[in-house]
């Protein structure tokens, strides 16, 4: 009646589904709180955010880059570290942990007005 590969595609989803009842379950909101707050945490060690040494970087391309794309892209991070910092030292002065309600940072509003 069914065919081989369907019947092992159903099996494995039987197993995938034993295994999902068992795990525990969290908000959507409390996830993203725990992500930013890992991000956050995390700042300093971001390389997109403070870049890889020259000397260290073994995937370096050759130095062929837009210029506006770079100089859009520099001004942008500097932008969000800044917003991102200003927040943790306000949290940090006040002792208060991130709120699921606080409002996520507007990106696009801040793209626009950087370009």
């Amino acid at each position: 009646m069914f065919s081989r590969a369907r019947m092992n595609a159903m099996q494995h989803l039987v197993e995938q589904l034993k295994l999902e009842v068992n795990m525990e379950k969290v908000k959507v909101f409390q996830a993203a709180a725990e992500l930013q707050e890992y991000c956050m945490q995390n700042v300093c060690r971001d390389t997109l955010l403070i870049g890889i040494p020259a000397r260290s970087n073994h995937f370096q391309e050759a130095q062929i880059l837009c210029f506006i794309l770079k100089a859009v892209g520099k001004k942008f991070t500097k932008e969000c570290f800044k917003y991102n910092m200003m927040n943790n030292c306000l949290r940090s002065q006040q002792n208060t942990p991130l709120q699921p309600n606080d409002r996520p940072f507007l990106w696009s509003a801040r793209i626009a007005k950087i370009l």
